[in-house]
C-alpha cells in the first residue's frame, strides 16, 4: 500500500518470485539464504540467561529448544500451510490468513520466509513464532535465532517498513517496448 515498486516482469508479463527454496538451518551458527538475501544465525543458550535482547525487534526470537523436532528449514509459504500464532491459545490459523490479516500485500507474500521444523512452521520470520516454541516455566534450553540481510542485500535502498525497492534502470527503449 502506498508504494510504487517497479520490478522487472518474466516472459509471461508476470512478476518474477524467488525460485522455491527449502534450505536446512544450521543447529548453531550461520546459514546463509542466497536466494532471499537473508542469512540465519542460531545460538543456543541456557535458560535463565540473557536472552530477552532477541526480542527487542522483529528479526530476532527466543525459543524452546525441547519444543522444537529437528532439523530446522528455512523455506517459502505454502498453500495449505498451518500454524499455531503465539497468543492464539494453540489455535491453529493458515499462514495465507494471518498474512492477509496482518496485511501483508498480495505481491509480498512469496517473499515471505518460514522458519520450520518437522512439525511445520515454528517462526514466520519477521512477524511471530509459534505457540508450541515459546519460552515457558519448563524451559531448559533456548534456540536464539536472527536474522539479518546477507551483505549484498543491506546494500540495497530500502523503505522504513524493512522492504527492498526494486528499481530498474531503464532506457528509452525499453520504455517503447512497454
Amino acid at each position: 500500500y502506498d508504494r510504487l515498486v517497479f520490478e522487472r516482469a518474466g516472459a509471461d508479463g508476470r512478476k518474477t518470485a524467488h525460485a522455491p527454496f527449502e534450505i536446512q538451518v544450521a543447529p548453531e551458527g550461520i546459514t546463509r539464504l542466497e536466494k532471499v538475501g537473508l542469512e540465519i544465525e542460531v545460538e543456543r543458550l541456557p535458560a535463565g540467561g540473557s536472552q530477552d535482547e532477541a526480542g527487542t525487534d522483529r528479526w530476532g526470537e527466543c525459543i524452546d529448544a525441547g519444543a522444537v523436532r529437528w532439523p530446522l528449514i528455512a523455506r517459502p509459504p505454502r498453500p495449505g500451510d498451518r500454524f499455531d500464532p503465539l497468543g492464539m491459545g494453540g489455535e491453529t490459523k493458515k499462514i495465507s490468513d494471518f498474512l492477509i490479516d496482518a496485511k501483508v500485500e498480495a505481491d509480498r507474500r512469496s517473499d515471505v520466509v518460514l522458519l520450520c521444523d518437522q512439525a511445520g512452521p515454528l517462526w514466520i520470520v519477521g512477524m511471530r513464532i509459534a505457540h508450541r516454541v515459546r519460552l515457558t516455566e519448563a524451559t531448559r534450553n533456548i534456540l536464539r535465532v536472527r536474522v539479518r540481510p546477507t551483505v549484498e542485500e543491506a546494500t540495497r535502498p530500502h523503505d522504513k517498513e524493512g522492504h527492498t525497492h526494486r528499481v530498474e534502470k531503464r532506457t528509452i527503449s525499453d520504455a517503447v517496448a512497454l
